[in-house]
This record gives C-alpha cells, structure tokens and sequence, in this order.
C-alpha cells in the first residue's frame, strides 16, 4: 500500500538526517497547488506523468523551505538541470515509484545535501558494469542478493551526486565514487577516484540509508568546510 510505504520512507528520513535538516514525503499522486510561473517554464515538453512528478517535487520542497522560515519560496530549473534552491539553503529532491520526498537546510549550518529515493528491485543486468566498479563487482558475487545490493549502491552514488555537484560544480560517471557500506549502523562512506579522489572521502561526506517501504532511501550530506575545495570539470548532470 502507498499510504504505509510512505509512513515508512517518513519515518526513515527522520532517523536517517541530522535534526537541522527538514524533510518532507508525499504521493506523487496527490493534488499539488499550482506551479510558480518560473517552475512551470521547465514542463513545457514535459509528459503528464512527468509534469505530475515535478509539480510533487516542487509542493515537497516549498514544505521544507517553509518549515524553515521562508514565505513563498520558488525553484526553478538551473542550466545543470538541478532545481535552483534559495539563496541561504542547500537541498534535494527525489521520486520513484509512487514516491516523492525533499529534504533541506540552511547554509550556516550544512555546505551540502542529497537525497535520493529508489525502487527496492534488483539492478538492471546491463547496468552493473556501468555503475559498479571493478573491485565491487568481485565483492557482489559473494552476495546473496548481488542484483538489489547494487541497486543501493547506485542510489548511494544518487545521493552523494546531488549534494557535492550543485554546491562544487561538478558532475561525476559512476566509475569516479566508490561506497562502502556499514549495514548494521545504516551508513556508508564514499571514496572518490580519479580526480575526485582529493574532494570525496569518510571525512567530506556522510552517508546514511536504510531500506523502507519498498524503496531503497540514501542520504548525503558535507560541512560548510566542503565547499572551499576545488572543483573538477563537469561530466554529467544531476536532475532531481
């Protein structure tokens, strides 16, 4: 049932970020008041169904920016594709299934933040090799669910993905991250490679997941410090 995967994905986002953040789930169904002219410039070639997900986006995200004092807030779409979020805040957005949830916080007191909400179904086959690096592949074979394991992983990379690349300007290939998860603590840690290497680490970014409702829910979240390094050039874009 939607109504009790929701209670569920709810209650994880709760337990999962650290109280300055704000976080909000809904339908993706439900009724939405309508966009702000600057939101509704981006549905133009937009499907029904698609138009239907911003607009539960958006409604998810104006409730966490309005639990954290802002009146009216608006977030239109970047040039990176990436929901613009009001100057003073840092957050993410994501939907899947029947799912949609935002999360945020001030600056002064987080430099990042992502979150990403996926389908708790295996990995496509022919994905694996494009998400999953070498060295995890050999360690998915041991596992008993090698196909939904990496499925977490890719929406551990989602998360992290969403919260470094707005705040640093860079986009990543899922090669350029590499997670380790904790399973008893829910929480994962991301190394980069390649150029990331010196930006991500156990010690930029913290990861926390869980499973909930169906859905496999990731979080990501970096200090104010994170955002004095330096950036790498753009590869892929970071949509909500």
């Amino acid at each position: 049932m939607p109504l009790n995967a929701l209670i569920e994905v709810r209650a994880a986002l709760h337990r999962l970020l650290p109280p300055v953040v704000t976080s909000s789930a809904g339908l993706i169904a439900d009724h939405y008041p309508p966009l702000h002219p600057e939101e509704l410039a981006a549905t133009g070639r937009m499907t029904a169904g698609r138009r239907q997900e911003f607009a539960a986006g958006r409604a998810q995200a104006r409730r966490v920016l309005q639990g954290l004092g802002l009146a009216s807030p608006v977030l239109p779409v970047g040039d990176d594709r990436a929901p613009r979020w009001p100057d003073g805040f840092v957050g993410s957005i994501s939907h899947a299934g029947e799912l949609v949830v935002a999360v945020a916080a001030p600056c002064t007191l987080l430099g990042a933040l992502g979150v990403d909400l996926e389908p708790g179904l295996p990995l496509e086959t022919d994905l694996l090799k494009r998400i999953c690096r070498p060295e995890k592949l050999s360690r998915l074979a041991a596992s008993t669910e090698p196909l939904r394991q990496a499925k977490l992983i890719f929406s551990a990379k989602e998360s992290v993905y969403k919260c470094v690349a707005p705040q640093l300007g860079i986009f990543l290939d899922f090669p350029d991250l590499e997670i380790f998860f904790d399973q008893k603590e829910e929480r994962f840690h991301a190394q980069g490679h390649g150029k990331a290497a010196a930006l991500i680490g156990p010690h930029t970014v913290t990861g926390r997941f869980a499973a909930a409702g169906g859905y496999w829910l990731t979080t990501a979240w970096a200090s104010q410090g994170f955002l004095a390094r330096r950036s790498i050039p753009k590869r892929r874009s970071t949509p909500e």
